[in-house]
């Protein structure tokens, strides 16, 4: 997107011919220079005319003297692009063991971007205990491979599915994406590590992220805020508006941009909740410049004003098991562009799940039109 003489001195000193008691000067030859200024003495007698005394012209080979301009840093800016719901369980899983690319379909768009960020809702690890929920998901150490492939720099781990395996679950999951070197935001040993922030450098920009949760329970009666981390336990950051807005205003003293990735809201519904509205009012009202959630499996339309953008859900990116479903297989890359005051570009891939994986649409068919005629689709303020 972005995009970016010297001086010439010449002096030449062409010499006088005085002629009888005429005082006049001789025109020097064309294309030698200006001619010489007249003297303001005239000789009072007549005298026979001097021998012509010359200093050289240079000629055009002669060394010039020039001063470069002086070499300018490059304007900071920053492309992020950010996904959906990654799950690389079941059956997604079983083909990355099988050596397939769950990101084959998008891997254009992805390293198009200068970052990319998305939400990992499954533990990574092998064996262990499943908690007694409806559904638990556990991707093998390999999914994590597949993702620094397609180029993720930072997944964010607050979601209902990171505790599918327990506590021990998570602290796996973390150890392996601390041991790949993938960055992780949304969970930890304790809620300060949960709720600790992010910050990727890139383009001469630096921003903060932070990861948060708050959905209801399991219809089978399983309690998702019992793993909210505490001062003693591992777990995710819930969604408590003071918290958010507390981590928000911390981490922006030391950012350009802090970015909240918001898990909530109800799932199969197009329109954002007040559980989603009441968290991303108080991010943006403490600085954020964006929230950007997932959770409900579709897509939901956005709202930019004064500069601060909410993607309310960027629905499910990788996410096997919703058969024909056309609403969950819609899905979309978000690409958001920020300089070191504000956002300076925002666009959105249109993205069709096929058998679970993500591939990129031309948005003038009808399916690609169907994603951006949802993701386009502004969402007001409630005041």
């Amino acid at each position: 997107m972005p995009t970016r003489t010297g001086l010439l001195s010449l002096t030449a000193v062409v010499g006088l011919v005085i002629a009888g008691c005429s005082g006049g000067v001789q025109p020097p030859a064309e294309g030698t220079g200006p001619p010489a200024q007249p003297t303001t003495e005239h000789p009072t007698t007549e005298q026979p005319p001097t021998e012509q005394s010359t200093t050289a012209e240079p000629t055009r080979d002669a060394a010039v003297s020039t001063t470069a301009a002086p070499e300018t840093d490059p304007p900071a800016e920053v492309s992020i692009a950010f996904v959906g719901d990654v799950m690389l369980g079941r059956s997604i899983g079983e083909r990355i063991l099988a050596g397939q690319d769950p990101f084959a379909g998008v891997a254009d768009e992805l390293a198009a971007a200068d970052l990319v960020v998305g939400t990992l809702e499954t533990t990574v690890g092998e064996g262990g205990e499943p908690e007694d929920k409806a559904f638990t998901f556990q991707a093998p150490p390999a999914s994590i491979d597949t993702l620094l492939g397609a180029g993720f720099d930072l997944v964010a781990l607050a979601n209902n599915h990171s505790y599918d395996y327990g506590a021990d679950g998570i602290l796996g999951t973390l150890d392996l994406l601390d041991e790949a070197g993938l960055s992780h935001v949304g969970a930890g040993a304790d809620a300060d590590a949960a709720r600790a922030p992010v910050v990727l450098s890139a383009g001469g920009v630096e921003t903060a992220l932070l990861s948060y949760v708050d959905v209801p329970d399991d219809w089978t009666g399983y309690r998702n805020r019992d793993w909210a981390a505490t001062s003693s336990s591992p777990g995710v950051a819930w969604a408590e508006p003071a918290d958010i807005a507390a981590d928000v205003a911390a981490a922006g003293a030391d950012s350009d941009h802090v970015i909240v990735l918001l898990h909530a809201g109800t799932e199969g519904s197009h329109e954002p909740g007040e559980v989603q509205r009441t968290a991303a009012d108080a991010a943006l009202a403490a600085g954020a410049t964006a929230v950007i959630g997932g959770h409900p499996h579709v897509l939901q339309g956005h709202r930019l004003e004064d500069g601060q953008l909410t993607a309310w859900s960027l629905g499910n990116f990788v996410f096997d098991g919703f058969g024909d479903d056309p609403d969950a297989s819609r899905s979309t890359i978000l690409n958001l562009t920020l300089d070191d005051e504000g956002i300076t570009d925002l666009t959105w891939t249109s993205v069709a799940i096929v058998d679970g994986l993500p591939e990129a649409v031309d948005p003038q068919t009808p399916d690609g039109r169907a994603v951006l005629e949802r993701v386009e689709a502004d969402v007001a303020r409630q005041d």
